[in-house]
């Protein structure tokens, strides 16, 4: 399904509701979708992406992916260093890394180990002090924008009448049908909650090896 597909059953419900044909712009539909879509996404982490390669920092323990150049960036999954076409560890949380080492922020070597550190940082360790090559972030991404009718969407299509039923809901609501737009959204919040949960079970334990065979050599 498409955008364009999306927003014509929309239509034909809205209409099948009593909202009448042309009390909403066509942009005004598509608008919704986008809202749905990038809820969708961001809440569900059902996007995941590698990025393109990335320098390593010298002297930095702390890694800000966002401003190193990945705009759709929400949270790391996973770090692959090409340097030895290896997974960095994130077996160990970083208020536990002084038990890596006492002075882990000034250890020098190839990064071995990653972990979140706040809502923007990832902390490394250990840190180069003159950084060498380049990593790969595989990550949660946020929703594309959707430019065309003819784009799709990255959410599984079994999963795709979320996407419709949020948008729905919302348009009800704008409209003052709440008793008909709380149908849909309550039908979404249920699927929803399964499909956070299948989510996280695919990136945590299916994600790195799917794409592990497209890492560059």
């Amino acid at each position: 399904m498409n955008r364009g597909e999306l927003r014509s059953i929309i239509k034909a419900t809205l209409a099948l509701k009593g909202i009448e044909t042309g009390y909403y712009q066509n942009s005004e539909i598509d608008n919704h979708i986008q809202d749905a879509y990038d809820y969708t996404i961001a809440n569900s982490l059902c996007h995941i992406k590698f990025s393109p390669n990335i320098n390593w920092l010298s002297y930095e323990n702390y890694y800000d992916f966002k401003s190193l150049g990945i705009q759709d960036y929400i949270g790391t999954v996973g770090i692959f260093n090409n340097n030895d076409n290896l997974w960095l560890r994130d077996n160990v949380p970083a208020r536990l890394f002084d038990g890596l080492r006492i002075d882990w922020e000034l250890w020098i070597g190839n990064p071995q180990f990653w972990s979140p550190h706040s809502l923007r940082h990832i902390a490394i360790a250990p840190r180069f002090n003159v950084a060498v090559g380049t990593l790969r972030c595989l990550y949660y991404a946020e929703a594309p924008a959707l430019n065309s009718d003819s784009d799709g969407f990255v959410i599984a299509p079994d999963q795709q009448d979320l996407l419709e039923w949020r948008a729905l809901g919302t348009l009800l609501e704008e409209a003052e049908e709440s008793q008909k737009a709380l149908t849909y959204m309550n039908d979404f919040e249920d699927k929803f909650v399964l499909f956070q949960d299948r989510c996280r079970a695919f990136a945590r334990s299916d994600a790195i090896k799917r794409v592990g065979e497209s890492i560059p050599r």
